[in-house]
């Protein structure tokens, strides 16, 4: 890995935790003035009918299956062989034999690189003469872009043409997904959220206040590296955000099994500059969920993103492990979990994280955990991300706005409520769990997720429901805490949500010596989880006990990652109130009505995948 593939990794952990999906109006709300919440003209028929179709994922997804990747392979030993000769400076042609089919060894050694390198086919330019190619940089021949592509290279592109467009009836434009040009004037900017900050995605029809665009976040024209980690790829969509000319990127996405992931495997043939890092799956009865979807393009649905960004040190200067945040050290553990590229996570080290020390990282790993990797995932690694950031507290509510809701159990709940406070959590068997009052939930956990009605008055109707999963049966179960459900109301007047959020607020209450009198001190806490989980024991894991150790064990179904944003509330008083809502402001806008209307008699919003 060279050091320009760490360049500017501020920009590629912003934390837009990003899952980039989008509905039918998302080219025309990208192209929206950044000033204004009004869409632009319609195109014409005749405009419309001259536009380029680009790739959609499910057609790419299909057309991939019917790739002979032994013909690939075989190009791309021809490949490999064409620049082996160039680099060389040799002057003969390869002999027929060589020309031939490659030998039982060479296939052999090419499956092993394969996993190694990147292989990249650009289907939305014309292909080049080897005269007009530029030569390689030196050491980087096996994955930069600009490396000569052989005719076999460029036949290959052209067979991937004809594939989509005779069996998908899908076109790939030459020349109209990636402009050229932008390098040469790209923009050096300043730091603009050196400290955090937390905005609402942007939608259409709505006034700008204090939110944010994807283009916005990404910032094309100076964006060098990206690492986006997303459960799935509009890549139509996605297509209009990056500058894959300008930009090297990394997609960290799951596999359920090998022909998802050998589909994923083929993105470099589909996409310039783009390699992928799988996420481990087997075992996983899950999704790959770290993720941030909807971007409220179409003025339906909403979300809220966390950015940060952190100065690069000066050329020679790395931050040691020792003064790595406890922030930076989830991260980049993450990271290292999820991709298993040691080299991309200690890029990280070229940066100034000093400001994180405030914040804290939390993840969910999929599959069972246990010992220590078990103490800093799901359940137990949000307790202590809590206990690091000193906002343990005795008393806590919960404000828990989720877009997909699970089997729940006053035992799940009771466990997350513990590990919100910063204790620590432990294993329950009842799903009732008969020490756990309904009265004590419902005065201290507050949960917050669409009834059928306010979907259907929604801008978007029950069409727009889609992404908002809860069933039926796990609502109806004797165990599920019906009088904590509390309606989402967006306070975005139609808007439905796709958010996760935390919203606590509590005390913790503490007993001093003073002038021989003993005193109790109230000192208030308030923080707010911004991150992709939802209120599922999918998302924070199951407990139980692992027979071989007797220790904890932690089962995510889920991959998941988020960030703690603390909130000053104040001074320690001596009343026994929790800080109240308008702590947040100038941190955090919520975005749902709080406390919300009870559900009461309404039922809630079903939608099953």
């Amino acid at each position: 890995m060279s050091s320009s593939d760490d360049e500017d990794l501020q920009r590629a952990i912003a934390l837009s935790l990003g899952q980039l999906d989008g509905a039918a109006e998302d080219e025309r709300a990208s192209a929206a003035d950044n000033n204004t919440s009004e869409a632009p003209p319609a195109p014409t028929p005749a405009a419309a009918a001259n536009q380029p179709q680009l790739v959609s994922t499910r057609a790419v997804n299909e057309s991939l299956k019917h790739l002979d990747r032994k013909q690939l392979e075989a190009e791309r030993l021809a490949r490999q062989r064409a620049r082996k000769h160039q680099l060389s400076g040799g002057d003969s042609a390869p002999s027929s034999q060589e020309s031939g089919r490659a030998s039982k060894k060479a296939r052999t050694e090419a499956s092993t690189a394969s996993s190694q390198e990147t292989e990249v086919v650009d289907l939305t330019t014309p292909p080049r003469s080897r005269k007009d190619t530029a030569r390689p940089k030196k050491g980087r021949a096996d994955r930069e872009p600009s490396v000569p592509k052989s005719p076999s290279a460029q036949s290959q592109g052209q067979a991937i043409r004809d594939i989509l467009q005779n069996d998908a009836g899908v076109s790939v434009p030459r020349g109209t997904a990636n402009r050229p040009g932008l390098a040469s004037s790209r923009r050096i900017t300043e730091p603009q959220y050196l400290d955090g900050a937390v905005k609402r995605t942007w939608s259409l029809g709505y006034p700008r206040d204090n939110d944010i665009k994807i283009e916005e976040v990404l910032q094309k024209a100076d964006l060098d590296h990206l690492l986006v980690s997303s459960f799935n790829f509009d890549t139509e969509w996605w297509s209009t955000k990056i500058d894959s000319k300008v930009t090297k990127q990394t997609w960290i996405v799951g596999s359920s099994n090998e022909e998802v992931a050998a589909e994923w495997n083929m993105a470099p043939v589909l996409y310039e500059n783009v390699s992928i890092s799988l996420a481990d799956m087997k075992g996983v009865n899950g999704y790959y969920h770290a993720k941030l979807w909807d971007w409220g393009e179409s003025g339906r649905m909403e979300n809220t993103v966390f950015l940060i960004d952190l100065p690069r040190l000066p050329d020679g200067q790395t931050t040691s492990e020792d003064d790595f945040t406890p922030f930076g050290k989830e991260l980049r553990y993450y990271i290292q979990s999820v991709t298993h590229r040691p080299n991309l996570c200690n890029s990280l080290l070229k940066f100034d994280w000093s400001r994180t020390k405030h914040l804290a990282f939390v993840h969910s790993l999929g599959g069972p955990r246990t010992g220590e990797d078990a103490q800093r995932t799901g359940l137990p690694g949000l307790s202590r991300a809590i206990k690091q950031l000193n906002l343990d507290s005795t008393v806590l509510e919960v404000d828990y706005a989720t877009s997909s809701l699970g089997a729940l159990s006053r035992g799940f709940m009771k466990q997350l409520l513990t590990a919100a406070k910063g204790e620590e959590v432990t294993v329950t068997k009842e799903k009732f769990d008969g020490d756990v009052k309904i009265r004590d939930l419902l005065k201290g956990f507050r949960v917050y997720f669409p009834t059928f009605d306010t979907v259907k008055e929604s801008r978007g109707g029950t069409d727009a429901g889609g992404t908002i999963t809860f069933s039926k049966k796990w609502y109806e179960a004797m165990s599920f805490p019906k009088s904590s459900m509390h309606d989402h109301k967006s306070t975005r007047t139609g808007l439905l949500s796709h958010n996760k959020i935390i919203i606590g607020r509590g005390q913790r209450v503490t007993s001093s010596e003073e002038e021989d009198e003993e005193a109790t001190m109230h000192t208030k806490v308030a923080w707010a989880y911004i991150g992709s989980a939802n209120l599922t024991a999918a998302a924070w894991g199951q407990l139980s006990t692992d027979r071989a150790t007797k220790t904890l064990k932690v089962t995510c179904r889920n991959y998941e990652c988020g960030v703690i944003v603390p909130v000053d509330a104040g001074e320690q008083t001596e009343d026994d109130e929790v800080p109240g809502l308008e702590v947040f402001k100038g941190t955090l806008d919520i975005p749902f009505e709080i406390p919300g209307e009870k559900y009461g008699d309404k039922s809630p919003w079903y939608f099953a995948n």
